[in-house]
């Protein structure tokens, strides 16, 4: 598999590890995958929660995004603020994970990275299902960032990328004219 990647993949390319891990496999086999996909491409994200928070950091991904039950289970104890969510997306950034985004559903999401700490809201929906959200929200934060936008936009795209899947049933993708409307809903303000 990593000769196939190497082949098709340059350092400027953005690979994504998603998802749990399947049974059978070892996680430090795992970890040792992630640390050469690092080696074939600096942008890796991960998102799986396999991976216990000193794992995830141990590979130190470009992008993690994990939700608030997700960052609880990351840092390892029950968080209780905004607050504590804003410190603890610092202190994971401070770590060596460039881009740290935490989701909070409706109550937006905190960003941390090289361009300081920024939080934004959500739009308001009737949401149909979560599945798959937050990996509209790594889709967005990542289409957004190969077409050259601000952080601000990133983050606001990732919202709405997110946003926009839940919005539909299931498995079902977002859809672009729900994605154009929420976009305009949705403010990033920074914070530190």
């Amino acid at each position: 598999v990593l000769e196939k990647i190497r082949e098709i993949t340059s350092s400027d390319d953005i690979i994504t590890f998603s998802g749990k891990f399947p049974k059978g496999i070892d996680k430090s086999d795992t970890i040792g995958f992630l640390q050469k996909l690092k080696e074939i491409s600096p942008k890796l994200v991960v998102d799986t929660n396999s991976l216990t928070g000193s794992e995830t950091v141990s590979v130190a991904p470009w992008l993690i995004k994990p939700n608030e039950q997700e960052i609880e289970a990351f840092v390892g104890r029950k968080i209780e603020s905004k607050d504590e969510i804003i410190a603890e997306a610092q202190n994971i950034h401070r770590l060596g994970v460039e881009n740290v985004l935490i989701t909070l559903g409706g109550d937006g999401a905190v960003y941390a990275g090289p361009d300081g700490v920024y939080k934004a809201t959500a739009p308001k929906i009737k949401v149909l299902s979560t599945v798959g959200s937050g990996d509209s929200s790594i889709a967005g934060f990542i289409a957004a960032h190969v077409s050259g936008k601000s952080i601000e936009e990133c983050i606001r795209t990732a919202i709405a990328y997110g946003s926009a899947a839940c919005l539909r049933e299931g498995t079902a993708p977002p859809l672009k004219e729900d994605i154009a409307r929420l976009l305009e809903e949705i403010t990033v303000e920074k914070i530190k």
